[in-house]
Order: structure tokens, then C-alpha cells, then sequence
């Protein structure tokens, strides 16, 4: 199934697989270099290659036990495919439309049939990399083959995910590296007892979360028939919002004082990554800038993210009579932005 030269991706089809060589500086993944990553071209009905975009190309990926590459199918199917992400159950029902009830929204995802494992987590195969420039082809990057991966229904949870990388950089091995170990090997924290209680909790909390954004739909939508208009949420302050408010309880309970910025930061994103998206991401690091600056612990990165979030944010309001009260609440995180002041 081979068809045109593998070192451009415009002839890459469903099942060609690359081997990209593990030689990494990081030190607690040093003992996989010399081994391989194997990287097969995912694509199905709903998740392709844009055109538009070719640089984001979507695999399955598995790692090889030892120097050998597999050269049949046979060989290639004993390999370890590997989890990219698992995550709490009720995550496959996404994000709720507005006119659409829970119980709908519920019945709308029957056709996915994946199931929780015995610690309550689905998992997602597929990720999607950045490749660059646009025909170059790197050498590390060899084209081995054209294989099939075969996973049961009900074992994959198949959605976008936010992976992107640059081929061959320690990010994209070390993050498919830190999949493994968490995911395949079961050294994450979500498979510990109080993981596994975590887990549940946050199933709770997206079916609590889904049923408070459709008390706030109706809301919203009452007042839109009253000639009364908001971007989101119901009110022009930061924390008249669903998603505000539970990233604020999300922050309220994982907030650690002897923690850094940062391992708040990334224990933050971990808990909360279903809203990183074009519109919610927005809410999302305007709540996390807003907490963080209240106990000293923003970081030079989210202070970069603040900024452009609140540019962002109103972009939302100029159209609506609300705006200078959302530029005003927006302008007190702004200068406290300002003077900010990293410890040295």
C-alpha cells in the first residue's frame, strides 16, 4: 500500500508508519534510547488532515521493545500501542450545545460505545504533531511500512487531542514517553487509591458542571428573548460565568502553598483541559491569571497568557452594551498584571 515518495506528506496515507529513534537527554527516559517510537497515520470521518493545514498530521503510536524495527505485521501487531491520555468517563460527553438538555446531550452520545476501565478512566490513542516546514522531510523520520492497527470499540475513546509538537524534539519523544509510563505502565497518580477517588469526583464534577451550564443556557436564553445580550455567561463580571466558577472551585481545591506556580499551574490544566479551546481557554487563563496573582504565585508564562486573554475576552463584548463594564472588570486584572513582580 505504497504510494508515492514517504518523504512528503502529501502521499501519506491511512497506515504508514514511521520509526523515529529514542535519543533523548532527559535522564528518567534515557533507558528507552536506542529503542523506537513507531508513529502510524490516523485518519477516519471526522479526524483528518486539513488541507489548509498539513503540518497537523494525526497517528497512533507504539514502541518497540528493543533496537528492532518490524518489517511484518505480524511482528508489528506484538508492539505496545501506547495511551496517549485517559481521562474521567464523563469526558466523552464534550461540551453541551445550548438548546440541548443533559438528558439529550446524554442520549446524543449512546453511539459511543468506549468503556471506563477498572479505574474509571477511557483512553485516547490519537495525537496530532506539528510538522514542519511544510515538504522537508526529516531523516529521522523513516518510513518503514504501511500497517493496521486494530483497537475494540469500546476500548478507545477516539477525539482530538491537543498534543502538537515539532518532530524529533525532546518535547514530542519525552511527552509520548511520559504516556507510557503513566498510562501503560500505571505509575500515574490516577492509578493510587486516592487517584481512582479523584477520578469519580471528577466525573461528578462534569455531570454537576453540565447541569448548571443548562440552568445557565435557559438564562441566558430568557434574557436574549428580553433584548438582553452577553458573550457568555449571564453577567460582565469575571465570575459571572459556569466556567469561571468551576475553574475557581477547581483552584480552591488543589491550591497548595507550598507548592511553585508552576506545579499549581500544571496540576490546574490537568484537572480543567476540556476548556482549553478557542473560545473557553480565554475564561480559563483569565480565572487562572486572577487566582494566581492573588497568592504571588503567577508565572512569566501565564503573565504572557493574561495579556493576550484579556485582548481576546473583548473582542467578545464589542458588540454588546456591556462592554465598557467588561473592559473596566478586565482593566483591575490588567494593572495588577502590571505590577507584578517576580521573586528573584
Amino acid at each position: 500500500m505504497i504510494k508515492g515518495n514517504k518523504k512528503f506528506k502529501k502521499n501519506w496515507l491511512p497506515g504508514d508508519t514511521f520509526a523515529v529513534k529514542i535519543e533523548t537527554d532527559n535522564k528518567e527516559f534515557k533507558k528507552y534510547n536506542g529503542r523506537y517510537l513507531l508513529l502510524t497515520k490516523f485518519e477516519n470521518e471526522n479526524i483528518k488532515t486539513d488541507p489548509k493545514y498539513p503540518e497537523f498530521q494525526y497517528f497512533r503510536a507504539k514502541i518497540t521493545k528493543d533496537e528492532t524495527i518490524p518489517t511484518t505485521q505480524e511482528e508489528f501487531d506484538k508492539l505496545e500501542l501506547i495511551k496517549y491520555y485517559g481521562g474521567p468517563y464523563n469526558l466523552r460527553l464534550g461540551d453541551k450545545p445550548m438548546e440541548q438538555s443533559v438528558e439529550e446531550l446524554i442520549e446524543s452520545k449512546k453511539h459511543i460505545k468506549v468503556k471506563p476501565d477498572k479505574y474509571g478512566l477511557i483512553y485516547t490513542y490519537i495525537f496530532r504533531i506539528f510538522i514542519l516546514p511544510k515538504k522537508f522531510y526529516c531523516p529521522e523520520f523513516k518510513y518503514i511500512g504501511n500497517f493496521k492497527i486494530e483497537i475494540p470499540e469500546e476500548e478507545e475513546f477516539i477525539k482530538e487531542s491537543l498534543f502538537i509538537s515539532t518532530i524529533n524534539s525532546d518535547k514530542f519523544v519525552n511527552e509520548l514517553l511520559e504516556s507510557y509510563e503513566t498510562f501503560n505502565l500505571k505509575k500515574g497518580k490516577q492509578y493510587t487509591k486516592r487517584g481512582i477517588k479523584e477520578t469519580e469526583k471528577f466525573n461528578e464534577r462534569i455531570m454537576n458542571k453540565l447541569y448548571k451550564r443548562e440552568r445557565g443556557d435557559k438564562i441566558v436564553l430568557k434574557r436574549q428573548k428580553e433584548g438582553r445580550h452577553y458573550s457568555y455567561g449571564w453577567g460582565p463580571k469575571l465570575y459571572d460565568n459556569d466556567i469561571a466558577l468551576y475553574v475557581k472551585s477547581v483552584c480552591n481545591e488543589i491550591y497548595d502553598k507550598n507548592k511553585t506556580g508552576r506545579q499549581i499551574l500544571n496540576k490546574l490544566t490537568d484537572d480543567v483541559r476540556e476548556y482549553a479551546n478557542v473560545t473557553d481557554g480565554i475564561i480559563l487563563y483569565l480565572v487562572l491569571v486572577d487566582k494566581l496573582l492573588r497568592v504571588k504565585k503567577l508565572t512569566p508564562n501565564l503573565k504572557s497568557l493574561g495579556y493576550k486573554a484579556i485582548e481576546g475576552d473583548l473582542k467578545y463584548w464589542e458588540t454588546t452594551k456591556y462592554y465598557d463594564e467588561r473592559k473596566k472588570e478586565l482593566d483591575k486584572i490588567k494593572k495588577r498584571l502590571d505590577k507584578y513582580e517576580f521573586e528573584e
